[in-house]
This record gives C-alpha cells, structure tokens and sequence, in this order.
C-alpha cells in the first residue's frame, strides 16, 4: 500500500480575512507571520482529500530564485499540478510535508518545507530566504485549496541545478517577464516582489 502524503493545512476561519480576498498579494514582515502562525491550529491532512475541500488551505511556500545578475528563475509547468501544465512559473517550493514538522513551531516547520523542496527541485541548498508575504486566488480550483508564502533568496547560478520536473527552467531579467504567460500565483507574486529590492 502506497504512504499517504500528509501535508500542512489551516483552516479557512483560522487564517486572516485580508489575507483570503479574491486576488491577495499581501506583504508581510516576518514578525507579523510568525506572530500569526504561533497562535494558528493547523493540521497534516492527506492531500488526496484537501486538494477537493476548500475549508482548508494548504500552505505553499514559493520562492523566487535570483542569480548574481539579479536575473529570476522561471520554469514552465510540468509537474505533479496537472491544472497548471501549459503555463510558466516563478516559484520553486511545494506542500510542506509531516515530515517537515521537527520542530514544534509552524514558522520553523514551513523553513525546513521550503529549503527541502529547494533541494528536490533545484538541487540547491538554501538558508537565507527572505520573506516577501502572502499570496492567495480564489479564481481556481487550484487556487481555492492553496495559500502561498513567498519568499525569495540570491544564489550563484552555478549551484542551481536542472531537475526533471525544472527541465524547461532558465534565468531572464525582470524586464522580460511580459513575454511569458505565468500562472496567475506567479502574476502576485511579481506584485509583492515590486515592492521591495530584488537582492
């Protein structure tokens, strides 16, 4: 029998309604974030059920990944999210896993979430993120089910590895972004990323 992949969750009433609007793409200091999920219930629930149950959102971390040239990462969909196949994207990240739980704080456990699937998608390492906040659609199935915080880090393009799923990846400079059609998380997140310094 196949393991059933828990992943972290919040319950709707839980999370900010600022946060929930239709189109979010709310910046945050780490301060506030960690002053909200200290206090935040949250459950690992198998994915299988919550991708359909939208009283819960799963919590995505999404990270922007900048090279030395102040260039950003970008990859085409291709992954496990068949409904997002066909688009492009600016974030490396995905579900935060029980596994990632070592520790008993939620802020802690969405770190090790993120710096592993850093590790599985682009074969990187990674310590210094910084926390750009929060991201949210309620326009998609996708987008009902999952609440995405962004973060970014600055990494030599050298230590960024292509993986299977990162195939299509490659660097492009800010000002090329509108020759893509990125998924709709990406077009919020580039919102949060205006508004702050790129490295």
């Amino acid at each position: 029998m196949h393991n059933i992949e828990k992943v972290l969750c919040i319950k709707r009433e839980h999370i900010p309604a600022s946060y929930l609007h239709e189109c979010t793409a709310q910046p945050l200091t780490e301060h506030t974030l960690r002053a909200w999920l200290g206090n935040c219930p949250f459950e690992f629930r198998s994915r299988n059920i919550v991708e359909a149950d939208s009283a819960y959102k799963q919590i995505i971390p999404y990270v922007l990944v900048f090279n030395e040239l102040k260039q950003l990462l970008i990859h085409s969909r291709q992954g496990g999210e068949s409904r997002l196949h066909g688009l492009w994207s600016l974030g490396v990240g995905g579900h935060v896993n029980h596994e990632d739980a070592v520790e008993p704080s939620l802020f802690t456990c969405i770190l090790h979430g993120t710096q592993r699937e850093c590790r599985e998608e682009i074969s990187a390492t990674c310590e210094n993120f910084q926390l750009l906040g929060i991201i949210n659609e309620e326009k998609t199935a996708v987008g009902k089910t999952h609440l995405g915080i962004v973060f970014k880090i600055c990494l030599p393009t050298c230590s960024v590895k292509k993986t299977q799923e990162l195939a299509n990846s490659r660097f492009i400079s800010l000002t090329d972004c509108d020759k893509f059609r990125f998924e709709l998380w990406s077009e919020l997140a580039l919102l949060l990323l205006s508004q702050s310094d790129i490295c």
